[in-house]
This record gives structure tokens, sequence and C-alpha cells, in this order.
């Protein structure tokens, strides 16, 4: 039912504000901001320091429940947390299929998309399941970020991993 749909996306962006809220926390701590055991004085640093996060979604559906779930959680953070999702999905359609023969001279497209993570503190992605997998869309994106191996741009960030993949949840796009 449709409310089941929305109660369902609401505890998942829900999730995914909480893992970022937390890994910002962490990120503050190394950093030496805020003081442990006094989380307003978190909460102070966060304010001041802001957080930024680029989304997307691995589906390319005009009607995307995925894409859905992204724009969500760009409209509801919180004013401190910046979240950029069409740039960023602009970003994924113009990249090419990931081939290593490009490594050494990577295209414009790919460039542009591992320097929008870098400039990001995190990446959050609406993750579809295409039959039992993840979309080859966002498996492309992502082989791009971590590639090549010991210089991937994902080393540091914050990832949150959303999905409406259907009745179960997306089990299968999602690590055990």
């Amino acid at each position: 039912s449709i409310a089941s749909t929305r109660t369902a996306s609401a505890v998942c962006i829900s999730r995914c504000a909480i893992h970022i809220a937390s890994a910002s926390l962490s990120r503050l701590r190394q950093a030496g901001m805020g003081v442990p055991g006094r989380p307003w004085k978190m909460v102070a640093a966060i304010e001041s320091t802001g957080f930024s996060a680029i989304a997307f979604s691995g589906s390319l559906r005009a009607a995307s429940s995925n894409t859905g779930l992204v724009r969500l959680a760009q409209r509801i953070a919180p004013d401190e947390l910046s979240i950029e999702v069409d740039e960023a999905q602009a970003a994924i359609q113009a990249l090419p299929f990931y081939n290593e023969d490009l490594e050494a001279e990577p295209p414009a497209s790919v460039v542009a998309w591992r320097q929008l993570v870098a400039d990001a503190d995190a990446v959050i992605i609406g993750m579809p399941e295409h039959n039992f997998s993840p979309s080859a869309v966002a498996k492309n994106a992502i082989d791009w970020l971590t590639r090549p191996p010991g210089q991937h741009t994902l080393k540091g960030k914050v990832i949150a991993m959303m999905t409406s993949g259907g009745m179960g949840g997306g089990p299968r796009v999602q690590a055990p």
C-alpha cells in the first residue's frame, strides 16, 4: 500500500540520516573537535563546520522510487547538511562503462565524477535491485570511484545506502 511504502521510506531516510550524523561525529572527534560525553558540543561543532554529501540514484527511470528516496533525503536534511543530487545524477549518467584501459588518461566525465565525490564529506546512494543485484548504473559509478586500488576516491568518506528494492527491502544489494 502507499501508506506502508511511505512509512518504509521514512524509516530508510531516518536510518540514513543517523548513519551520516554518527559518522560526522566520529570525524569531528578524530579532528579534535567537540567534547566526548557532551553531545551538545558535538552538535555545535557540526553546525559550525557543516557537512556536505552528494547523492545519486542507481536508476535512470524518471519515476524511480530510489530517486524519490534520494530527493527526500535532500528535502529533509538539516540545514547543516547540504546534499547535492542533480549534479551527481548528471555525472553518473555521463560516465562511460568502467574500463581499466582508460585509467592512464581517464575521460573528463570520470575526472569530474571523482572530483565531485572528493569534494564531499559523504555519499548517499539510492540503490535499486535489478535482477537480484545492484543496478549497472550504480555499479559503474562505484567502480569508477574505487579504482585504481589504493587510490580510490571513496577512502575516508561516509557512505549511506538506501533502497526501496521491492517487498524484500533490497536484501541482495546490501551487505549482510
